[in-house]
């Protein structure tokens, strides 16, 4: 048996409570703004689960926590690109972080996938009955949906407080006075988040700079607005295709009849893409595919075209003008003229640039999705901010700069 919806037809709680009471075991699999995460059940309990939102990937939360730099984490991903090696082993044998370090990351990492479920406000999901072992990618957790849901809906009751103050992802924090207790700067994650405040950078662009959850970093931001540390300085309305889990807008429940599909005005956007597909330009039936599956996004043939169009794009890309040994340089001159006109993605994509690194450097770093990444990248040579280069021989082997290591963030 299998069923489908969205958080419209059916909440997060009932979806879950569903499975628990008829002891199902298979697979609830998850997708907002293009963001899948898995639950993988048995018996009615939850045994695993994995996510490809790129601020959950191991690296990032390390990243996040400063428990390795960015040089680090591109050190060992290069390495694991080469040898296939498990990141967390090849983190170990660099002597980075030890086996129990890894363990306990990966434990908190599953964790912050599952309850972070409550932080979406709609969601479309589908659930398969399957019999089978995890894969090896799956994070192992065990987990009673009872626990889950008492302690997701308390975290949901707190997003919503959260909501009432910062009220979309365009809004400007800046700081309501320069002395910051020592306490709250006491490690190296607290130090990122409050430098990104500036009463400049929207929430969008401030929760990309913090390479992780989104809600840990809203939940910190928040309580230092309720101390009056921090105050909001006004809003910049557009983000573009950047959601957060401030950006609340429901999947309204699109499911039609034949006779209605057979007249729905987006069939024809669709057969366009199809076209334009089978003709091989894969970015225009990107642009053509993914507005129509914003529209229906519990349309699973609709996903799988988006897929293949944005696979596609990225091996056109790779190829061509977007070829991954290519060094985008910041123009300072073309980004004074086009910074009003960037999306958050492009603005933090620049804080990243710092003319050495290279693009394949920056899709391992990087918290975005590879394709997210190469639009971004579009957008500002389009815009005359940046432009590529080939890697001069004496950076050959550089990075992205070195953060300092630092201790673990909890200022929670």
């Amino acid at each position: 048996m299998s069923i489908c919806g969205n958080f419209h037809t059916m909440a997060l709680p009932d979806i879950l409570q569903w499975a628990s009471v008829n002891n199902k075991t298979g697979v609830l699999e998850l997708e907002r703004n293009r963001v899948c995460r898995r639950i993988v059940f048995r018996g009615g309990r939850i045994i695993a689960c994995s996510s490809d939102d790129p601020p959950s990937r191991l690296g990032q939360v390390l990243l996040s926590k400063g428990r390795i730099t960015r040089e680090q984490l591109r050190q060992a991903l290069g390495r694991q690109e080469r040898t296939g090696e498990n990141l967390g082993l090849v983190l170990q044998e660099m002597g980075l972080l030890t086996k129990e370090e890894v363990d306990s990351q990966v434990a908190s990492k599953a964790q912050e996938t599952i309850y972070g479920l409550f932080d979406w406000p709609d969601a479309v999901f589908r659930f398969w009955e399957e019999d089978a072992e995890p894969a090896p990618f799956l994070m192992r957790v065990d987990l009673a949906v009872q626990d889950l849901l008492l302690r997701g809906l308390a975290r949901y009751d707190e997003l919503a407080r959260i909501r009432e103050t910062f009220r979309s992802s365009g809004i400007l924090l800046r700081r309501a006075t320069e002395t910051i207790p020592a306490e709250v700067q006491s490690n190296d994650m607290a130090r990122r988040v409050l430098e990104s405040v500036n009463g400049e950078r929207t929430l969008a662009e401030i929760l990309l700079h913090a390479h992780a959850s989104e809600f840990l970093v809203l939940k910190f931001l928040f309580t230092l607005h309720r101390k009056g540390l921090l105050e909001i300085a006004g809003e910049r309305p557009g983000a573009g295709d950047v959601l957060t889990i401030l950006d609340v807008d429901r999947v309204e429940d699109v499911r039609t009849s034949p006779s209605e599909a057979a007249a729905d005005p987006l069939q024809t956007q669709i057969e366009q893409g199809l076209q334009q597909l089978a003709r091989g330009e894969h970015r225009a039936a990107l642009d053509a595919l993914s507005e129509c599956y914003r529209t229906r996004p519990d349309d699973t043939h609709l996903r799988q075209l988006v897929l293949r169009a944005e696979a596609g794009f990225l091996d056109e890309s790779r190829r061509g003008k977007f070829a991954q040994h290519l060094v985008p340089v910041p123009l300072p001159d073309g980004i004074r003229g086009a910074e009003r006109r960037l999306q958050p993605t492009d603005l933090f994509l620049l804080s990243m640039l710092d003319g050495r690194a290279d693009i394949r450097s920056l899709v391992w770093i990087a918290p975005l999705r590879e394709v997210d990444l190469v639009l971004a990248l579009e957008r500002l040579v389009a815009a005359g901010a940046i432009e590529l280069r080939a890697p001069a021989p004496a950076s050959a082997d550089a990075g992205a700069p070195q953060d300092a290591p630092s201790v673990e963030w909890t200022p929670f």
